[in-house]
């Protein structure tokens, strides 16, 4: 039997007992503290005897023992939480504890004693319940004395039933029905309601039976389907299986909707399309979860492919099966999701998309599972060359079946060819640096195929024995210095078809470029047994670099700058805006760990404000260089405001170059580069909102957008628009469709270009610019004068 006086004073007093502080042997009592051992609140205050004891504070859960007067040391501690904060709870003894301070004894020894003294209360009586066996909903009667003084009844796992709720209450019995909630454990009395909002926080005198409840659980005896496939029936067979409420599966799949039978023996749902293989599970109102079975779902089986002979892109494949009513999307090597495919009774068809690659056609299911077949692609085939042996630099000849997938050729050596224009019969030039060996012909989707090998002899006229690499800057006016090999008989170098000064010695060829070298520039080397020919890009020697400043600037973030461009340490009047279109260069290395980069010149006015044309840039990942045009208009503001701050973040600056390239004379500004894919419905767009980059173009400057598409695409768009509100077609562009404002454009590699109107440049310098579209992919935007 167990008993509880109820006491008719405020309980919120007695719930919240501050313990004194410790003497130096004791742990911390300050509250919350992330380490130490501290107490901050208990109660109830009186307990019962028999009842449960609470305890607030921090770090709670290293207690190992607490001492009460009259009684040997509690061990059993029940941690409700640990950590910070924490609450441990135990059970008073029901005979012979005695008013006292109480002592909570750490796990390393130490001890906290508490201020107040534990008083107790008594005597409400538990005689006992029964039954002892339950179902949920059944009425359990509770026997005892003084019962109308108990506001709750507390299940396991803290299911409580508000006194409002009670079948029958008064002194000597209360009648309650078991919640669907409860489990098995023992039940407790309490005083407190502490469904009721004003108790919460407060502690309720809880007194606890001395035997368990046992609360009847569905039992499961069988788990079947016809076909564990989605949309099939699966039948659960048990007993007590009205206490289900849902039947969890893998996948994080709980199936809710159940049909049980009068006899509360069998349950029957759907298999959800999501559901993953593994293991079944029934689960009760109080989360107890019964395992039902195991089972393994099916996927499309005998799979098969029509036509079997290898397909081109464009062409339809059909993949025939069992249960392809599963399928919920198709994917293809390289070219991942298929879209537009059709279902039909028994079979699969779409079309093969020009960027896939042979391999598995893999089928997926709503649940994640997987099924493949194999599928193969047309590829070249039936390869002769056309003379074999060849001389490196002359004309070969390639011919056979299905050439036209073919988009480029890597030659022995590893030297790559482009083939520009697709075609049944290929003709290129072989590379003077290729060797012999089995070519790789890259196709159009991406992928590669081995050719037959090819002989390649060397040109017996001069050829160049290796070209300068692609990042040596190479400038007009210079020489150039090349090894040659055969240089005995060589007659003539001619550079864009005109002669020039060379000089042989030693096996190197020292060639006199011209002023005139630009992009593309063409290098013929004449010998009296032929000719080779080579095309290099040179840069113009018109252009001026001044190194205006060095050094090596951190930025941090934000947390440094310089002013080595202002104050009067730099002359801005000797920048001569006159003498062509001048850009200020701005070398620099981003810091790796960071995710962005911001590099801004500032004012040294009082504050440092932005200039009017705000002088800052967003770089991207892996932008080591920043070009700033500059106008007349943002010149005079720097000269001014006596100079430039450097700032920004995320960065070390080591130059500032100021370069000057003569106008008139064919310049061309970058204003972005890239490779952005438009998609194939308008769904990306490229947008150059910076608008510096824009201030140096003059009256009459001509607009380029560089593009790529699909070999065979007929319907690839662009649109070059304002980037203002609503994004307006800039006007300039003429042949633009009157009503959208699109332009169609050609397949393949190529760009368009527009001269721009006064008006709609001085717009383009206010707002910046978007180019937008459809099945292209935009590479370069920039400007010509």
């Amino acid at each position: 039997m167990k008993t509880l006086r109820y006491i008719y004073s405020a309980l919120a007093a007695m719930c919240l007992t501050v313990f004194a502080g410790c003497s130096p042997e004791e742990l911390s009592t300050d509250q919350y503290t992330s380490d130490a051992v501290s107490l901050s609140a208990y109660g109830p205050q009186p307990v019962a005897r028999g009842g449960e004891l609470r305890f607030l504070g921090s770090n709670l859960d290293r207690i190992v023992s607490v001492i009460i007067p009259g009684v040997d040391p509690v061990t059993e501690i029940n941690v409700i939480q640990a950590g910070v904060p924490s609450e441990i709870r135990i059970i008073v003894p029901k005979d012979g504890p005695e008013p006292g301070l109480l002592t909570l004894v750490a796990d390393d020894g130490t001890e906290i004693v508490t201020k107040t003294e534990l008083t107790y209360s008594e005597p409400i009586v538990l005689d006992g319940f029964s039954p002892a066996s339950v179902k949920p909903g059944d009425v359990i009667t509770i026997k005892g004395d003084y019962l109308n003084l108990i506001n709750e009844v507390v299940f396991a796992e803290e299911v409580i039933v508000s006194g409002k709720d009670f079948v029958k209450h008064d002194r000597y019995e209360i009648q309650v029905k078991v919640p669907a909630e409860a489990q098995t454990g023992e039940i407790g009395l309490g005083d407190l309601d502490m469904t009721l909002p004003e108790n919460d926080g407060l502690f309720p005198n809880v007194i606890y039976s001395e035997g368990e409840l046992a609360v009847v659980l569905p039992a499961v005896t069988d788990m079947t389907a016809s076909r564990w496939k989605a949309g099939e029936t699966v039948t659960i067979t048990g007993t007590d299986l009205n206490l289900v409420t849902s039947v969890d599966l893998p996948g994080e799949v709980s199936v809710t909707e159940l049909n049980l039978n009068d006899a509360n023996t069998s349950i029957t749902f759907v298999l959800p399309a999501e559901a993953q293989d593994g293991d079944a599970y029934v689960v009760t109102a109080s989360g107890i979860e019964i395992h039902a079975g195991s089972y393994e779902t099916v996927i499309p089986t005998e799979l098969a492919v029509s036509p079997e002979t290898p397909v081109n892109p464009g062409d339809n494949l059909t993949v025939s099966g069992k249960d392809l009513d599963l399928v919920t999307s198709v994917s293809l090597p390289n070219s991942g999701e298929v879209e537009g495919w059709q279902r039909s009774e028994g079979s699969i068809t779409f079309t093969v998309p020009e960027t896939a690659q042979e391999g598995d056609i893999t089928l997926t299911m709503a649940n994640g599972k997987t099924a493949t077949v194999k599928f193969t692609l047309v590829k070249p085939a039936n390869i002769t060359y056309n003379p074999n042996p060849v001389s490196a630099g002359s004309e070969l000849t390639i011919t056979g079946d299905n050439l036209k997938l073919v988009t480029g050729i890597v030659f022995g050596g590893d030297v790559s060819v482009a083939i520009e224009t697709a075609a049944e019969t290929i003709t290129v030039t072989v590379p003077t640096a290729a060797v012999t060996g089995a070519l790789t012909f890259n196709l159009a989707n991406g992928g590669t195929m081995e050719a037959p090998e090819l002989q390649i002899d060397k040109p017996e006229a001069c050829y160049i024995a290796e070209l300068p690499s692609e990042d040596e800057e190479i400038y007009a006016g210079t020489v150039l210095v090349v090894p040659v090999e055969n240089g005995d008989v060589l007659t003539g170098v001619q550079v864009n078809g005109a002669d020039t000064d060379y000089l042989l010695s030693s096996g190197s060829l020292y060639i006199s470029l011209p002023m005139s070298a630009g992009a593309s520039t063409v290098i013929r080397l004449v010998s009296s047994n032929g000719m080779t020919e080579y095309t290099i890009d040179c840069i113009s020697n018109s252009v001026t670099e001044r190194v205006i400043w060095t050094g090596e600037l951190v930025t941090g973030d934000w947390a440094a700058s310089s002013k080595d461009l202002a104050y009067g340490a730099f002359d801005w009047n000797s920048i001569d805006l006159s003498a062509g279109n001048v850009t200020l260069v701005a070398e620099l290395e981003q810091d790796p760990s960071a995710g962005w980069w911001q590099f801004n010149l500032k004012s040294p006015a009082e504050g440092w404000p932005d200039f009017t044309n705000k002088i800052f840039v967003e770089m991207t990942k892996g932008q080591t260089v920043v070009e700033i045009p500059l106008t007349q208009a943002m010149l005079d503001e720097i000269i001014a405001a006596n100079g430039v701050i450097i700032t920004g973040c995320n960065y070390t600056l080591y130059k500032i170059t100021i370069r000057t390239e003569p106008s008139g004379s064919g310049s061309e500004t970058e204003v972005w580069s890239g490779n952005t894919d438009l998609g194939t419905d308008w769904s990306t767009s490229v947008s150059v909102t910076n608008t510096s980059v824009f201030q140096s173009l003059s009256s009459g400057a001509t607009l380029h957008v560089a593009y790529t598409t699909a070999a065979d695409e007929t319907n690839a768009q662009l649109k070059i628009m304002f980037a203002s509100g609503g994004w307006p077609v800039i006007p300039s562009i003429t042949d633009a469709d009157p009503t959208y404002g699109t332009v169609t454009v050609s397949a393949g590699e190529g760009e368009i270009s527009y001269k721009i109107s006064d008006a709609d440049l001085e717009t383009i310098k206010t707002s910046g610019m978007v180019v937008g579209g459809q099945k292209a992919t935009v590479t370069r935007i920039y400007f010509t004068e």
